[in-house]
């Protein structure tokens, strides 16, 4: 949810999380009014939250606690740039789960930036986002329409459970994979400002 008008003002306005079965353990919205911000935008089509959700939710605070009661200390969290999350909602490492896996690195592909005659000068790295790589590896557009904090949950889980034990060399022709696939605009090259944000 977009408190302000710039790309980093955002605040939590949903908590969700499946387990590795891909079953949803947490849902719950937040009540980002209630918490004392002021909401430039709800950013529906890319939160899936309206005005009238945010204001049947609980306070973040709640949320957060309610979300630690259900994650297993043992818990690892896996999800694109899943490091945001952790922040966003103050989780310790080995302290409210074990550890965290980020699928940006996971199918992120190296790319060389100069090759000279001795070997290549500088690596850079391609990312991709969740959605193209899903859609170019299982042919499912999982978000077509609104987008849906679930859909992501199982969507991770599903990638990682497939290829977290892959060889580097599978692993490497997957990433290989995914850059071939066609372009999958960005969020935000399709909706360049959206709800005045």
């Amino acid at each position: 949810v977009a408190s302000r008008f710039s790309h980093r003002d955002r605040v939590v306005g949903r908590i969700a999380m499946v387990n590795s079965a891909e079953e949803l353990v947490y849902d719950v919205v937040v009540d980002v009014v209630g918490d004392g911000w002021e909401v430039k935008s709800y950013m529906t089509k890319l939160t899936g939250l309206t005005e009238e959700m945010c204001a049947k939710g609980v306070p973040l605070k709640e949320a957060v606690e309610g979300l630690k009661e259900k994650l297993p200390k043992e818990a690892v969290l896996v999800g694109q740039g899943i490091h945001h999350d952790i922040e966003w909602l103050s989780l310790k490492e080995g302290v409210d789960f074990h550890t965290s896996f980020d699928l940006a690195e996971m199918f992120k592909l190296r790319i060389a930036d100069k090759w000279t005659p001795e070997g290549v000068g500088s690596l850079r790295f391609r990312f991709f986002s969740l959605r193209h790589t899903v859609l170019a590896l299982t042919g499912v557009d999982m978000q077509s329409d609104d987008h849906n904090p679930v859909d992501d949950a199982v969507y991770s889980v599903r990638l990682y459970e497939k290829y977290k034990d892959v060889s580097d060399e599978h692993m490497e022709a997957v990433r290989v994979s995914v850059s071939r696939a066609p372009v999958t605009p960005s969020f935000a090259q399709r909706w360049v400002v959206l709800e005045g944000v």
